[in-house]
């Protein structure tokens, strides 16, 4: 897996390439740590290259959005059918501070 930083509209944007598992889930949470500014700035997390995320992973994506206060939120673009089943099968997609965006023009502060 390998992960970098970018800005779009301002957000920090944490992509992710590769599969998303127990191998990488340490090094993801520390960079969405940094990214988030301690969960009081919202990010977006690019998987349009990750074709894999693991329970390690999916519990990142949890803690995540149960630590935001409220004005900040968790964007997600990119991801595939796939991806998208699981998040709505394990019901992240329910968390309000979760957005669940088709591409990088759905991304505003």
């Amino acid at each position: 897996m390998r992960l970098s930083v970018s800005r779009d509209h301002g957000l920090p944007v944490l992509s992710v390439a590769g599969d998303l598992d127990a191998a990488g889930v340490h090094s993801f949470a520390a960079a969405l740590d940094t990214c988030s500014d301690a969960y009081r700035s919202s990010v977006v997390i690019d998987l349009t290259d990750c074709a894999f995320i693991d329970s390690g992973g999916l519990n990142v994506l949890f803690q995540t959005v149960r630590r935001l206060d409220g004005t900040a939120w968790l964007g997600l673009v990119g991801a595939n059918a796939d991806l998208r089943r699981v998040f709505e099968t394990v019901r992240l997609t329910s968390a309000p501070s979760l957005r669940l965006l088709d591409g990088s023009s759905d991304v505003h502060e």
